[in-house]
């Protein structure tokens, strides 16, 4: 019996498979086979099969059930230790554009190429960005995501990611942010929070997210505008980041354009810059370390004087599943723990109130 493999319709690889010495082959759900050929996967999606022919060196009389197929995507992996990356786009390793829920290649809108909109005129440097659709407005009910290549990170390091970006949403309705994940595309979360370092999210909602509290970019840019953000590595591994795009079934616009991104390791050092860095004469809550959370994980926030304060944890309904804060106390950096093992897998959400004022995260729980 043969067995052929294809990838995108073309054929890889060609084997013979021969019976066994107890007797025929059995080709079921338990029938495994290595093809002896390497496939030189590029990135993005793809289309790999395998089907058997020829039993016996004779034509199939029954080919129904002799194919499998699966759509596989491939990232290009890229390590800063040694060195920065930084992308214009023209050249270097590719990007994955695929629909954010289905994660398929069609049934998403980012086009590589020359923006050609009303408002979104040309890349920022060279001549290509990407962007959601080069030359028409964004889809109602968009859900796509542009992927960069996975990164390798080291413990404690400190990381920055910058880009330059333009946009033309429907204000609060449709919008972009950055997620990232840390177990290889299983779960995401959303990088940063509204407002927290240079040019970060503008809204602390969009409503294409869903429910709570999803912060991204929204509204008219007017230009091409740079954001940058610091992040410190809790533990030594992988991560990717996402641009996600989501619409509503309302009005359209030009959408989001991305061009000229880098992310540089700057060393052992504070993920603390005189940009952003939260002074002790400020109210702030840091997204919890690690998250997604299984286990141990702990939320920073800052009071900028002393006085009574109250920190929370609420499932998706809003009921208060833990309070980690309640009572007077000095005003200055605290940190609170939390065994997320505690709970069920999901999402959550801290509240942290203070002298009228209330500041909200995110939280992911997994198994």
């Amino acid at each position: 019996t043969l067995v052929t493999l294809t990838v995108d319709g073309d054929t890889i690889c060609t084997d013979i498979i021969n019976p066994t010495p107890n007797g025929p082959i059995a080709f079921d759900s338990t029938f495994q086979h290595t093809f002896t050929c390497l496939w030189d996967a590029s990135p993005g999606a793809h289309l790999v099969c395998a089907y058997t022919s020829q039993p016996n060196g004779v034509a199939d009389m029954f080919p129904q059930d002799d194919t499998t197929c699966v759509t596989l995507t491939v990232f290009d992996t890229v390590s800063v230790a040694s060195g920065d990356y930084c992308s214009n786009f023209e050249t270097g390793p590719q990007w994955v554009a695929l629909n954010t829920n289905t994660f398929a290649a069609t049934n998403q809108s980012w086009a590589l190429g020359t923006p050609a909109k009303t408002n979104i005129i040309g890349a920022f440097s060279g001549t290509n960005a990407w962007v959601t659709n080069l030359t028409t407005d964004y889809p109602n009910n968009d859900e796509s995501s542009l992927y960069t290549p996975i990164f390798n990170i080291r413990q404690g390091y400190c990381y920055d990611m910058s880009y330059q970006h333009n946009f033309d949403m429907d204000l609060f309705n449709d919008g972009g942010a950055v997620e990232y994940s840390v177990d290889s595309a299983k779960t995401w979360n959303t990088f940063g929070a509204y407002s927290d370092q240079v040019g970060w999210y503008n809204a602390i909602y969009v409503a294409a997210f869903g429910s709570g509290l999803n912060p991204g970019y929204t509204g008219f840019s007017g230009a091409w505008v740079n954001s940058t953000h610091l992040f410190q590595a809790v533990a030594s591994g992988t991560v990717m980041f996402r641009f996600r795009f989501a619409s509503d079934q309302t009005n359209t616009a030009d959408g989001w354009a991305i061009d000229d991104f880098c992310f540089k390791q700057i060393g052992l050092v504070p993920c603390v810059t005189g940009i952003g860095e939260v002074l002790s004469t400020d109210f702030y809550m840091y997204q919890n370390v690690p998250n997604p959370a299984n286990g141990n994980t702990s939320i920073t926030f800052n009071l900028p004087k002393s006085g009574k304060a109250l920190l929370t944890l609420t499932d998706v309904l809003g009921k208060t599943v833990s309070t980690l804060v309640n009572g007077v106390i000095t005003g200055g950096k605290h940190v609170a723990e939390l065994n997320s093992k505690d709970f069920a897998p999901g999402v959550y959400y801290y509240t942290l109130d203070f002298d009228g004022k209330k500041v909200v995260r995110k939280m992911v729980v997994t198994e």
